[in-house]
């Protein structure tokens, strides 16, 4: 395969390594917390379990994982605390109540915002160093990178299910372009927990496209 050339940096640099959602279905509170994370440029990580329990107490989860509607009520209304406050457990069962010792709200908040679901969206948010919350609709080839890079699934692959990433870089292979994905499934996963997958495959796969837009900065620890 011919390898992809980025453009620009990545911009997910500041958050390493990649995490892995263990035995949960987390991949969107996690995702949605990643792209949090990286426009706030604070270098900060915040509180995924947070999201997920907000909306979990909000009866907006399902053993099947959650939904963007239900994400941005939560990062907007009660928003974040810190992830050393309140860390993520890829074991936990739910409901998780906060630690005793979390800090009092006001938390980090901010809005989502939908783009449209094609692959040059996602391209020129990049371009504009906005990370973009991607689900997918999983084929055997994005469970199985080859190397760095996810082969393109044949028309008509079938469904494994949906699952949310984050978009974090853009390439071109010297004839079409690519887009590197940031996945939850721990660091063997591609390369470092991130693999490219091509504007074919988004387009034939992605379901929805998401930014994270900054509302307010309110930390609540040191």
């Amino acid at each position: 395969m011919t390898a992809v050339t980025p453009h620009l940096n990545r911009i997910d640099e500041a958050f390493e390594p990649v995490g892995d959602q263990g035995r949960r279905n987390t991949c969107l509170p996690i995702s949605v917390t990643v792209a949090h994370q990286i426009v706030r440029a604070e270098g900060h990580a915040l509180s995924a379990e947070a999201l997920w329990q907000h909306a979990y107490a909000a009866g907006r989860t399902a053993p099947g994982g959650t939904n963007m509607d239900a994400m941005a009520a939560a990062v907007r209304d009660q928003g974040q605390p810190l992830d050393a406050e309140w860390p993520y457990d890829g074991e936990a069962s739910d409901p998780q109540p906060p630690p005793a010792t979390l800090s009092a709200s006001p938390w980090m908040t901010a809005e989502i915002e939908g783009r449209p679901a094609e692959q040059w969206s996602v391209i020129s948010a990049l371009l504009a160093d906005q990370p973009v919350v991607v689900v997918i609709d999983l084929s055997q080839e994005f469970l199985t990178p080859h190397g760095e890079m996810v082969l393109d699934p044949p028309k008509g692959a079938p469904s494994l299910g949906l699952h949310a990433v984050v978009a974090v870089q853009t390439g071109h292979d010297g004839s079409r372009y690519w887009v590197l994905l940031r996945n939850s499934w721990g660091p063997h996963w591609g390369q470092e927990g991130r693999a490219w997958v091509s504007v074919d495959h988004l387009a034939a796969r992605m379901c929805s496209a998401d930014v994270v837009t900054v509302a307010a900065t309110a930390p609540s620890a040191t």
